[in-house]
């Protein structure tokens, strides 16, 4: 089913375009003419730069991929959730350096970006980042983000997929009673038991998708994640790990989980990265030589 206006989530498909519309120069276009500028030598670009272009880059490639979804373009859509995967892996290790040097920060929420790549199928490159966010300690709370009623699942869910804690004390808050439920009992076979918890973690999820305010903060008010309920497809991605294959019946169990972006897709593996990027990768390499990138 493809969204177009009169339909249940108009709003925030709205919002998603809005964002696409007026943003995407800034989000695509004008980062990519940094990456040539760094590459090419000029002055006055720092990693730090290169770090918010890729971070940029993939904000943008996601919300691209969320609209392409919801257009039914599966394979535009697909495509530039991969692409969005590649640009969160490299930018986050950028930022986790750079913080380390000048303690800035521009990270939105990097739990939710952890959790893309794990529905994404990328596991290796999730590890990776864990391991190096376990072995940053001192910095860890500085650019982790997402203070959200979502962030203490998302990091037992993450803590679940690595065997380990690598985001340290964002696992501390309350449980939301959903999201309980769905880790006490990630590996029950009988999905009518969980249908409930998964319906209630899907109203929830939009009910926290209004634009957040200097009064109340709102967890999914980033664009491409209001349509996206990325936290319950990570569960059932680490499910299907585990052996049960029953995505199916949960993406039947709420209108949000019908939709094309609430669904499971097998992705092609997790990509090069396109040329320009790469060169400005490698460039990095040259210019920083100390600077450790996995």
């Amino acid at each position: 089913m493809a969204i177009h206006a009169g339909q249940k989530y108009r709003r925030q498909y709205d919002h998603l375009k809005f964002i696409l519309r007026e943003r995407a120069p800034y989000l695509l276009d004008e980062p990519m003419k940094g990456l040539e500028d760094f590459v090419a030598g000029k002055a006055g670009r720092s990693h730090f730069l290169v770090g918010q272009d890729f971070h940029y880059l993939s904000y943008g490639h996601l919300c691209h991929g969320m609209y392409s979804l919801l257009r039914n373009d599966l394979e535009a859509g697909l495509e530039a959730n991969r692409l969005a995967a590649w640009y969160c892996y490299w930018y986050a290790q950028l930022e986790v350096q750079f913080v380390r040097v000048q303690r800035v920060s521009f990270y939105l929420d990097l739990p939710l970006e952890l959790l893309h790549m794990l529905v994404a199928g990328y596991d290796k490159p999730v590890s990776t980042l864990l391991t190096i966010l376990d072995t940053d300690q001192p910095q860890r709370l500085e650019y982790l983000g997402g203070y959200g009623g979502h962030t203490p699942y998302s990091a037992r869910l993450l803590q679940w997929f690595s065997g380990y804690d690598a985001l340290h004390g964002r696992h501390d808050g309350v449980l939301l009673p959903w999201y309980q439920t769905l880790l006490d009992h990630a590996l029950e076979p009988d999905t009518e038991r969980l249908l409930p918890a998964v319906t209630a973690a899907c109203d929830w999820h939009i009910r926290q998708t209004r634009n957040t305010t200097d009064h109340t903060t709102y967890c999914f008010d980033s664009p491409p994640y209001m349509l996206y309920p990325v936290e319950i497809l990570a569960w059932l991605r680490l499910r299907q790990r585990h052996g049960l294959e029953d995505g199916d019946a949960f993406c039947a169990a709420h209108p949000l989980m019908q939709l094309p972006s609430g669904r499971l897709y097998d992705y092609a593996p997790f990509p090069e990265g396109p040329p320009l990027a790469r060169a400005a990768l490698h460039k990095m390499r040259e210019r920083y030589p100390g600077l450790p990138l996995a």
